[in-house]
Protein backbone atom coordinates (compact mmCIF):
# COMPACT_ATOMS: atom_id res chain seq x y z
CA UNK A 1 0.00 0.00 0.00
CA UNK A 2 1.16 3.68 -0.74
CA UNK A 3 1.51 6.70 0.75
CA UNK A 4 -1.20 8.01 -1.48
CA UNK A 5 -2.98 5.01 -0.85
CA UNK A 6 -3.23 5.47 2.51
CA UNK A 7 -3.86 9.29 2.63
CA UNK A 8 -5.94 9.84 -0.55
CA UNK A 9 -8.07 6.54 -0.84
CA UNK A 10 -8.34 4.43 2.34
CA UNK A 11 -11.81 5.37 4.23
CA UNK A 12 -9.30 5.48 7.65
CA UNK A 13 -7.91 8.64 6.33
CA UNK A 14 -11.10 9.93 5.66
CA UNK A 15 -13.08 9.41 8.79
CA UNK A 16 -12.61 12.65 10.23
CA UNK A 17 -14.38 14.57 7.12
CA UNK A 18 -17.07 11.64 7.77
CA UNK A 19 -17.64 12.73 11.15
CA UNK A 20 -17.93 16.66 10.54
CA UNK A 21 -20.16 15.54 8.12
CA UNK A 22 -22.52 13.88 10.95
CA UNK A 23 -21.56 16.81 12.93
CA UNK A 24 -23.63 19.04 10.04
CA UNK A 25 -26.42 16.77 9.59
CA UNK A 26 -26.96 17.00 13.00
CA UNK A 27 -26.85 20.24 12.97
CA UNK A 28 -29.27 20.53 10.21
CA UNK A 29 -31.68 18.18 11.78
CA UNK A 30 -31.69 20.70 15.00
CA UNK A 31 -32.27 23.72 13.10
CA UNK A 32 -34.64 25.12 9.96
CA UNK A 33 -34.30 28.76 9.53
CA UNK A 34 -37.26 30.92 7.72
CA UNK A 35 -34.70 32.59 6.11
CA UNK A 36 -36.32 34.93 2.76
CA UNK A 37 -35.34 33.78 -0.80
CA UNK A 38 -33.11 36.88 -1.38
CA UNK A 39 -31.13 36.43 1.84
CA UNK A 40 -30.71 32.41 1.54
CA UNK A 41 -29.43 32.66 -2.28
CA UNK A 42 -26.79 35.55 -0.82
CA UNK A 43 -25.68 32.83 1.84
CA UNK A 44 -25.93 29.99 -0.94
CA UNK A 45 -23.37 31.99 -3.34
CA UNK A 46 -21.58 32.74 -0.30
CA UNK A 47 -20.51 29.28 0.02
CA UNK A 48 -20.06 28.57 -3.56
CA UNK A 49 -17.32 31.07 -3.82
CA UNK A 50 -16.50 29.69 -0.59
CA UNK A 51 -15.85 26.81 -1.68
CA UNK A 52 -13.59 27.97 -4.92
CA UNK A 53 -11.57 30.10 -2.75
CA UNK A 54 -10.82 27.76 -0.72
CA UNK A 55 -10.02 24.74 -3.37
CA UNK A 56 -7.70 27.62 -5.33
CA UNK A 57 -5.54 28.26 -2.59
CA UNK A 58 -5.32 25.04 -1.00
CA UNK A 59 -1.64 25.58 -2.47
CA UNK A 60 -0.81 28.08 0.89
CA UNK A 61 -2.27 25.59 3.43
CA UNK A 62 -0.10 22.62 1.78
CA UNK A 63 3.09 24.94 2.00
CA UNK A 64 2.27 25.83 5.28
CA UNK A 65 2.26 22.09 6.27
CA UNK A 66 5.98 21.64 4.71
CA UNK A 67 7.13 24.82 6.82
CA UNK A 68 5.65 23.60 10.15
CA UNK A 69 7.26 19.93 8.85
CA UNK A 70 4.38 18.13 9.59
CA UNK A 71 5.39 15.57 6.81
CA UNK A 72 4.27 14.74 3.86
CA UNK A 73 1.21 13.00 4.36
CA UNK A 74 -0.13 15.51 5.83
CA UNK A 75 0.76 17.96 2.82
CA UNK A 76 -0.95 15.26 0.82
CA UNK A 77 -4.58 15.29 2.97
CA UNK A 78 -4.98 18.60 3.22
CA UNK A 79 -4.09 18.90 -0.49
CA UNK A 80 -6.74 16.83 -1.23
CA UNK A 81 -9.05 17.09 1.86
CA UNK A 82 -8.48 19.84 3.36
CA UNK A 83 -11.53 21.91 1.65
CA UNK A 84 -14.02 19.92 3.51
CA UNK A 85 -15.17 22.66 5.83
CA UNK A 86 -16.12 25.22 2.87
CA UNK A 87 -17.92 22.34 1.37
CA UNK A 88 -19.37 21.26 4.33
CA UNK A 89 -20.81 24.87 4.98
CA UNK A 90 -22.31 24.25 1.16
CA UNK A 91 -23.82 21.64 1.79
CA UNK A 92 -25.60 22.71 4.80
CA UNK A 93 -26.94 26.03 3.45
CA UNK A 94 -27.83 24.37 0.28
CA UNK A 95 -29.72 21.99 2.13
CA UNK A 96 -32.34 24.43 3.95
CA UNK A 97 -34.18 24.48 -0.23
CA UNK A 98 -34.65 28.40 0.25
CA UNK A 99 -32.50 29.61 -2.42
CA UNK A 100 -32.15 30.45 -6.14
CA UNK A 101 -29.23 27.46 -6.10
CA UNK A 102 -30.71 25.44 -4.52
CA UNK A 103 -34.24 25.69 -6.15
CA UNK A 104 -31.88 24.60 -9.06
CA UNK A 105 -30.23 21.73 -7.80
CA UNK A 106 -33.74 20.58 -7.00
CA UNK A 107 -34.55 19.83 -10.68
CA UNK A 108 -35.18 16.17 -11.74
CA UNK A 109 -31.72 15.58 -13.74
CA UNK A 110 -29.92 17.10 -10.97
CA UNK A 111 -30.83 14.90 -8.29
CA UNK A 112 -30.73 12.05 -10.45
CA UNK A 113 -27.45 12.69 -10.59
CA UNK A 114 -26.72 13.17 -6.80
CA UNK A 115 -28.40 9.96 -6.18
CA UNK A 116 -25.79 8.32 -8.79
CA UNK A 117 -23.16 10.49 -7.32
CA UNK A 118 -21.56 7.71 -4.95
CA UNK A 119 -21.86 4.65 -7.78
CA UNK A 120 -19.81 7.34 -9.78
CA UNK A 121 -17.47 7.82 -7.02
CA UNK A 122 -16.88 3.82 -7.22
CA UNK A 123 -16.89 3.14 -10.56
CA UNK A 124 -15.01 6.40 -12.52
CA UNK A 125 -11.46 5.71 -11.35
CA UNK A 126 -11.46 2.05 -12.84
CA UNK A 127 -12.98 3.18 -16.12
CA UNK A 128 -10.59 6.23 -16.34
CA UNK A 129 -7.65 3.34 -15.83
CA UNK A 130 -9.00 1.73 -18.42
CA UNK A 131 -9.79 4.25 -20.79
CA UNK A 132 -5.52 5.11 -20.23
CA UNK A 133 -4.98 1.60 -21.10
CA UNK A 134 -6.99 1.76 -24.40
CA UNK A 135 -6.57 5.55 -24.98
CA UNK A 136 -5.42 4.26 -28.54
CA UNK A 137 -8.25 3.35 -29.49
CA UNK A 138 -9.50 6.96 -29.39
CA UNK A 139 -6.64 8.86 -30.72
CA UNK A 140 -7.87 9.95 -33.54
CA UNK A 141 -10.70 11.39 -32.19
CA UNK A 142 -11.07 14.50 -30.93
CA UNK A 143 -10.39 14.79 -27.18
CA UNK A 144 -13.80 16.41 -26.45
CA UNK A 145 -15.28 13.76 -28.03
CA UNK A 146 -13.13 10.84 -26.53
CA UNK A 147 -14.03 12.46 -22.97
CA UNK A 148 -17.39 12.79 -23.85
CA UNK A 149 -17.55 8.96 -24.79
CA UNK A 150 -15.85 8.21 -21.50
CA UNK A 151 -18.35 9.99 -19.64
CA UNK A 152 -21.13 8.68 -21.17
CA UNK A 153 -19.92 5.17 -19.84
CA UNK A 154 -19.31 6.44 -16.23
CA UNK A 155 -23.20 7.92 -16.03
CA UNK A 156 -24.46 4.50 -17.54
CA UNK A 157 -22.26 2.41 -15.31
CA UNK A 158 -23.02 4.53 -12.24
CA UNK A 159 -27.30 4.74 -13.20
CA UNK A 160 -27.13 0.31 -13.24
CA UNK A 161 -24.94 0.30 -10.59
CA UNK A 162 -27.27 2.66 -8.35
CA UNK A 163 -30.43 0.84 -9.67
CA UNK A 164 -29.67 -2.33 -9.46
CA UNK A 165 -27.66 -2.74 -6.31
CA UNK A 166 -27.46 0.51 -4.34
CA UNK A 167 -31.57 0.99 -4.32
CA UNK A 168 -32.30 -2.62 -3.66
CA UNK A 169 -29.49 -2.22 -0.59
CA UNK A 170 -31.08 0.77 0.98
CA UNK A 171 -34.63 -1.19 0.94
CA UNK A 172 -33.26 -4.44 2.43
CA UNK A 173 -31.26 -2.25 5.10
CA UNK A 174 -34.52 -0.05 5.88
CA UNK A 175 -36.79 -3.94 5.90
CA UNK A 176 -33.84 -5.03 7.95
CA UNK A 177 -34.35 -2.16 10.65
CA UNK A 178 -38.21 -2.13 10.55
CA UNK A 179 -38.35 -6.02 11.31
CA UNK A 180 -35.58 -5.46 14.50
CA UNK A 181 -37.73 -3.12 16.26
CA UNK A 182 -36.51 -0.07 14.64
CA UNK A 183 -38.09 2.96 13.90
CA UNK A 184 -40.90 2.31 10.69
CA UNK A 185 -39.95 4.18 7.91
CA UNK A 186 -41.39 3.82 4.64
CA UNK A 187 -39.03 2.45 2.23
CA UNK A 188 -37.38 5.41 -0.29
CA UNK A 189 -38.81 4.80 -3.71
CA UNK A 190 -37.23 7.27 -6.71
CA UNK A 191 -40.94 6.93 -8.57
CA UNK A 192 -40.50 10.61 -9.89
CA UNK A 193 -36.94 10.05 -10.74
CA UNK A 194 -37.00 6.92 -12.76
CA UNK A 195 -39.45 4.78 -14.85
CA UNK A 196 -39.52 1.05 -15.52
CA UNK A 197 -37.98 1.66 -18.50
CA UNK A 198 -34.90 3.73 -18.21
CA UNK A 199 -32.18 0.31 -16.75
CA UNK A 200 -33.51 -0.84 -20.34
CA UNK A 201 -32.22 2.16 -22.22
CA UNK A 202 -29.08 2.73 -19.86
CA UNK A 203 -28.40 -1.22 -20.90
CA UNK A 204 -29.40 -0.11 -24.71
CA UNK A 205 -27.22 2.83 -24.46
CA UNK A 206 -23.75 1.02 -23.02
CA UNK A 207 -24.14 -1.87 -25.40
CA UNK A 208 -23.93 0.83 -27.62
CA UNK A 209 -21.26 2.53 -26.65
CA UNK A 210 -19.17 -0.37 -25.95
CA UNK A 211 -20.17 -1.43 -29.97
CA UNK A 212 -18.94 1.89 -30.68
CA UNK A 213 -15.16 1.51 -29.55
CA UNK A 214 -14.89 -1.91 -30.49
CA UNK A 215 -16.03 -0.65 -33.72
CA UNK A 216 -12.98 2.11 -33.66
CA UNK A 217 -10.71 -0.54 -31.52
CA UNK A 218 -10.68 -2.11 -34.95
CA UNK A 219 -10.82 0.73 -36.76
CA UNK A 220 -7.47 2.21 -34.73
CA UNK A 221 -5.55 -1.26 -35.25
CA UNK A 222 -6.36 -1.71 -38.87
CA UNK A 223 -5.17 2.14 -39.38
CA UNK A 224 -2.10 1.46 -40.77
CA UNK A 225 -3.60 -1.50 -42.98
CA UNK A 226 -5.79 0.99 -44.63
CA UNK A 227 -4.62 4.21 -45.19
CA UNK A 228 -0.55 4.73 -46.24
CA UNK A 229 1.12 8.00 -44.58
CA UNK A 230 3.81 9.06 -47.64
CA UNK A 231 6.57 10.87 -46.32
CA UNK A 232 10.37 11.94 -48.05
CA UNK A 233 13.29 10.27 -47.18
CA UNK A 234 14.55 13.29 -45.81
CA UNK A 235 11.33 13.92 -43.60
CA UNK A 236 12.22 10.73 -42.58
CA UNK A 237 15.80 10.98 -42.01
CA UNK A 238 15.14 14.16 -39.97
CA UNK A 239 12.89 12.79 -37.36
CA UNK A 240 15.74 9.76 -36.69
CA UNK A 241 17.54 11.40 -33.72
CA UNK A 242 21.29 10.41 -33.83
CA UNK A 243 21.21 7.73 -31.60
CA UNK A 244 19.06 6.04 -33.87
CA UNK A 245 21.16 6.62 -37.01
CA UNK A 246 22.89 3.15 -36.94
CA UNK A 247 19.66 1.54 -37.69
CA UNK A 248 18.66 3.88 -40.87
CA UNK A 249 19.25 1.58 -44.06
CA UNK A 250 18.54 -1.98 -42.57
CA UNK A 251 17.29 -3.91 -45.06
CA UNK A 252 15.12 -6.96 -45.09
CA UNK A 253 15.99 -9.41 -47.26
CA UNK A 254 15.69 -7.25 -50.24
CA UNK A 255 11.77 -6.76 -49.81
CA UNK A 256 12.29 -3.50 -47.51
CA UNK A 257 14.32 -0.60 -45.55
CA UNK A 258 14.32 0.52 -42.93
CA UNK A 259 14.31 5.08 -43.77
CA UNK A 260 13.03 6.40 -40.78
CA UNK A 261 12.72 5.65 -36.56
CA UNK A 262 11.60 7.57 -34.11
CA UNK A 263 10.05 6.98 -30.25
CA UNK A 264 7.75 9.28 -27.87
CA UNK A 265 6.80 8.72 -24.74
CA UNK A 266 3.59 9.94 -23.50
CA UNK A 267 1.10 9.09 -20.81
CA UNK A 268 -1.08 6.82 -22.06
CA UNK A 269 1.93 4.61 -23.49
CA UNK A 270 4.68 4.57 -25.98
CA UNK A 271 4.20 5.77 -29.50
CA UNK A 272 7.04 4.33 -32.21
CA UNK A 273 7.60 5.88 -35.83
CA UNK A 274 8.66 3.26 -38.41
CA UNK A 275 9.20 4.56 -41.99
CA UNK A 276 9.43 1.77 -44.49
CA UNK A 277 10.97 1.60 -48.12
CA UNK A 278 9.79 -0.73 -50.77
CA UNK A 279 12.72 -1.79 -53.08
CA UNK A 280 11.23 -4.88 -54.64
CA UNK A 281 7.71 -5.80 -55.96
CA UNK A 282 5.43 -7.33 -53.50
CA UNK A 283 2.73 -10.00 -54.76
CA UNK A 284 1.93 -10.49 -50.87
CA UNK A 285 0.44 -8.64 -47.89
CA UNK A 286 3.25 -9.06 -45.03
CA UNK A 287 2.74 -8.12 -41.37
CA UNK A 288 5.32 -6.33 -39.33
CA UNK A 289 6.05 -7.84 -35.90
CA UNK A 290 6.78 -5.08 -33.38
CA UNK A 291 8.04 -6.86 -30.07
CA UNK A 292 8.91 -5.56 -26.69
CA UNK A 293 11.82 -8.36 -25.18
CA UNK A 294 14.16 -8.36 -22.30
CA UNK A 295 17.63 -8.56 -21.90
CA UNK A 296 18.36 -12.38 -22.72
CA UNK A 297 15.86 -11.91 -25.86
CA UNK A 298 12.50 -12.89 -24.56
CA UNK A 299 9.68 -11.08 -25.82
CA UNK A 300 7.36 -9.74 -23.33
CA UNK A 301 4.84 -8.49 -25.11
CA UNK A 302 3.92 -7.31 -29.32
CA UNK A 303 1.75 -4.99 -31.34
CA UNK A 304 2.31 -6.49 -34.54
CA UNK A 305 0.21 -4.82 -37.16
CA UNK A 306 -0.78 -6.14 -40.67
CA UNK A 307 0.85 -4.29 -43.73
CA UNK A 308 -1.19 -1.76 -46.42
CA UNK A 309 -2.87 -3.81 -48.95
CA UNK A 310 -1.85 -0.65 -50.89
CA UNK A 311 1.83 -1.30 -50.23
CA UNK A 312 1.57 -3.73 -53.22
CA UNK A 313 0.91 -0.45 -55.63
CA UNK A 314 3.65 1.20 -54.83
CA UNK A 315 6.34 2.72 -56.51
CA UNK A 316 10.22 0.81 -56.21
CA UNK A 317 11.78 3.85 -54.12
CA UNK A 318 8.41 4.62 -52.29
CA UNK A 319 8.28 5.47 -48.77
CA UNK A 320 5.88 5.67 -45.70
CA UNK A 321 5.44 5.78 -41.72
CA UNK A 322 3.75 3.78 -39.83
CA UNK A 323 2.42 5.02 -36.18
CA UNK A 324 2.79 1.87 -33.75
CA UNK A 325 0.96 2.57 -30.23
CA UNK A 326 2.06 0.70 -27.15
CA UNK A 327 -0.16 0.88 -24.61
CA UNK A 328 1.27 1.60 -20.56
CA UNK A 329 0.05 -2.01 -19.32
CA UNK A 330 2.03 -4.00 -21.89
CA UNK A 331 5.13 -2.11 -21.07
CA UNK A 332 6.96 -4.49 -18.72
CA UNK A 333 9.76 -3.06 -16.57
CA UNK A 334 12.03 -6.21 -17.50
CA UNK A 335 11.79 -4.31 -21.33
CA UNK A 336 15.01 -3.76 -22.27
CA UNK A 337 14.82 -3.21 -26.31
CA UNK A 338 12.39 -3.08 -28.99
CA UNK A 339 12.48 -5.74 -32.30
CA UNK A 340 11.25 -5.27 -35.58
CA UNK A 341 10.61 -8.03 -38.02
CA UNK A 342 8.60 -8.73 -41.33
CA UNK A 343 6.96 -12.16 -41.66
CA UNK A 344 4.27 -13.65 -44.36
CA UNK A 345 1.11 -15.47 -43.45
CA UNK A 346 2.73 -18.51 -43.18
CA UNK A 347 5.13 -16.90 -40.13
CA UNK A 348 8.00 -17.03 -42.51
CA UNK A 349 10.68 -14.16 -41.54
CA UNK A 350 12.18 -11.58 -43.82
CA UNK A 351 16.33 -11.95 -42.86
CA UNK A 352 17.51 -8.54 -41.95
CA UNK A 353 20.93 -7.73 -43.39
CA UNK A 354 22.80 -6.20 -40.41
CA UNK A 355 22.42 -5.25 -37.22
CA UNK A 356 21.74 -6.87 -33.32
CA UNK A 357 18.73 -9.59 -34.19
CA UNK A 358 17.19 -12.50 -33.37
CA UNK A 359 14.61 -15.41 -34.41
CA UNK A 360 17.49 -16.63 -37.09
CA UNK A 361 18.71 -13.39 -38.14
CA UNK A 362 15.27 -11.97 -39.29
CA UNK A 363 14.73 -9.52 -36.61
Amino acid sequence: MSEHGLVYISPLSRIFEFVCGMCIAAIYKRRNPNTAYWLATAYELGAVLLCAFAMFNMHYLIRLSHDLMLGTSMAMWLGSCGSFLAFGTLIYIVAHGRGLISKILATPGLVLLGEISFSIYLIHQILLSKYRQNAQMLSHLPDGFAFAIYMVIVLLAAYLIWFFVEMPGRRLMLGFVNGYGGAARKPWQPSNLVSKGKPLFAVLGLVCTFSFLNLTAVKATQGAASKLTPISLTEAESMTSASMKDYLGINFQNAFTVRGLDFKCKREGLYVYVTWQIISTQDVVFNNAVHLIDQAGIILSQADYKQSPEVRNLDLGSAWVDTIFIPNNKIMKETTSLALGIYDDAKALLVVDRGPSDWGGAG
